[in-house]
């Protein structure tokens, strides 16, 4: 499994990428709660319909919302939220005691 938790940064917009999702293991999962930005979706997208990994869930995008015809949008074994991961009820109730 990879997580991603970092800001985005010139040094590592795109860092998930085909070369990178060819060398993990095909019953690898990769989350992102970092920034969308981290991820070149259409490799991503290209990734999980070939079976290349097992899955992703991803709390960003790129572009939110996503486009019609966002290549995440229908992809096999993707979970996609709306930017909401952080918002547990104990979070909230923290932001709001």
């Amino acid at each position: 499994m990879v997580t991603l938790h970092c800001p985005q940064t010139s040094d590592n917009v795109g860092m998930v990428n085909r070369s990178l999702l060819a060398r993990m293991k095909p019953t690898a999962l990769l989350i992102n709660a970092a920034r969308g930005g981290l991820v070149h979706e259409q490799d991503l997208a290209e990734a999980l319909n070939h079976g290349v990994l097992a899955g992703a869930a991803l709390d960003v995008l790129s572009a939110e919302p996503p486009p019609v015809g966002h290549p995440l949008l229908h992809a096999k074994n993707c979970l996609l939220t709306p930017h909401i991961s952080w918002a547990t009820k104990s979070a909230r109730a923290r932001l709001m005691g």
